[in-house]
């Protein structure tokens, strides 16, 4: 029996866009503090460390929903870090 082929319209397959500064940093932080937590057995990171993940993370977040449009990293990390220090104002 002969494979079925489906038709090629000739349109090519959507490139994945490419990761800003923003994405590539905050993933590399996330990475990082992972290996680090697995490689050395202390009390967990420090309350400065997981500060910098959420910012890391909210900033990321603000890229994405930008579609990871270069230019703006900048602003992502001031807008993280001042949602991150209402959030934590809030708490206390």
């Amino acid at each position: 029996m002969a494979k079925q082929v489906e038709p090629n319209d000739g349109a090519a397959k959507p490139k994945a866009k490419p990761r800003s500064r923003v994405a590539q940093r905050a993933t590399a932080q996330v990475l990082s503090s992972t290996m680090s937590k697995s490689i050395h057995d202390d009390d967990g990171p420090s309350t400065e460390e997981l500060r910098r993940q959420r910012i890391a993370l909210a900033a990321y977040y603000r890229a994405q929903s930008r579609g990871f449009a270069p230019g703006h990293e900048e602003a992502d990390w001031l807008a993280a870090e001042a949602q991150i220090a209402a959030e934590d104002g809030k708490l206390q």
